[in-house]
């Protein structure tokens, strides 16, 4: 027996899986945790009910699988690491600009954001923060001693501010739009300028 026909089995079932994660991530963002169903996710992965349980141990275990490896924390997270820049502004808007072009991209994450929320009432952060942690902590590290950085600012706040003003915006962008909501409700540049000098104006601005 071959190496590679040795492999095969485990090749399959690892295929296998993917396919089933990928149905899954589907069926949930289309339908909610919810209604997605056992053999809705099966049909879509092309096997039977009783083929997923060769995998899982049920739907809370695929739903665990889909939300550590598509929440849009764990998504974006790795794609900020990438970002640019010799200073904190230059750097920010860089990682600013990849947030908006992923989630752009890929709408239908904050779906998941909000079955996690909503429907399964945060149960499963404990695991997302384990996974997202150390990621969060290695980007945080790199807010240090940047050129433009306030001193007295804790690394790690400011990076969940900012994380939480993107996420803001992306979220109610996505809504606001879908509603046919006027263009003069601000953009990503606009967001920016707040979160970075935020609304009060100098007092020779005010005068």
């Amino acid at each position: 027996m071959t190496s590679s026909s040795r492999n095969l089995p485990s090749s399959r079932g690892q295929q296998t899986r993917t396919a089933l994660l990928e149905a899954a991530y589907r069926q949930f963002v289309a339908r909610g945790y919810h209604g997605a169903s056992m053999r809705s996710i099966a049909e879509a992965a092309g096997i039977t009910v009783g083929g997923i349980y060769n995998h899982f141990a049920g739907k809370e275990e695929i739903f665990k699988a889909v939300i550590l490896a598509h929440h849009p924390i764990n998504v974006i997270l790795p794609e900020l690491l990438q970002a640019q820049g010799e200073d904190l502004e230059s750097l920010l808007r860089d990682a600013a600009s990849r947030f908006q072009t992923h989630f752009q991209e890929r709408p239908e994450l904050f779906n998941l954001l909000f079955i996690e929320l909503i429907e399964c009432q945060g149960r499963h952060m404990p695991d997302l923060l384990a996974a997202f942690l150390p990621q969060m902590t290695e980007l945080a590290q790199r807010l240090e001693g940047i050129p433009g950085v306030r001193p007295d600012l804790p690394p790690m706040a400011l990076l969940r501010a900012f994380l939480a003003n993107l996420f803001a915006f992306q979220i109610t962008d996505q809504l606001l739009k879908g509603a046919g909501a006027p263009d003069d409700l601000g953009g990503l540049e606009d967001f920016i300028q707040i979160f970075l000098y935020g609304a009060l104006a100098s007092p020779d601005e005010a005068a």
